[in-house]
């Protein structure tokens, strides 16, 4: 078989769709097996960054790093700086990070007082 011009394209073009499917089944799927987790603590550090917003939240004695995601969203879902400050109590729902030895959340929705903020849905 010569590589002409059509099969040299064919042969771009299926490399390209297999890297874009191996891309979308780590980012898309990574972690999801271990379903959605409810944590309940206090935020002892909040980090506000222009693209995102990560908190450490201190659940049954260990220290969660939460991935709120971007401010803008944050904030569109209601969620203030002062509800995310650290001393303050939250109820956190959203996707485990995969490596169960890290205890990292993806946050999907946040819990404060009686109010659920729901930040939507994100890729994980």
């Amino acid at each position: 078989m010569t590589f002409d011009r059509r099969n040299m394209i064919a042969l771009v073009l299926g490399a390209g769709t297999l890297i874009a499917a191996a891309s979308w089944v780590h980012h898309g799927i990574e972690g999801a097996e271990y379903g959605e987790i409810e944590l309940t603590g206090q935020v002892t550090q909040a980090q506000f960054e222009p693209h995102d917003e990560r908190l450490l939240l201190l659940a049954d004695g260990t220290a969660w790093t939460v991935d709120i995601g971007p401010l803008i969203e944050a904030r569109s879902a209601g969620l203030t700086p002062e509800m995310l400050a650290p001393g303050n109590e939250l109820t956190v729902l959203g996707q485990r990070d995969g490596d169960l030895g890290t205890p990292e959340l993806r946050a999907s929705a946040v819990i404060f007082g009686s109010t659920r903020h729901d930040l939507g849905p994100r890729s994980l």
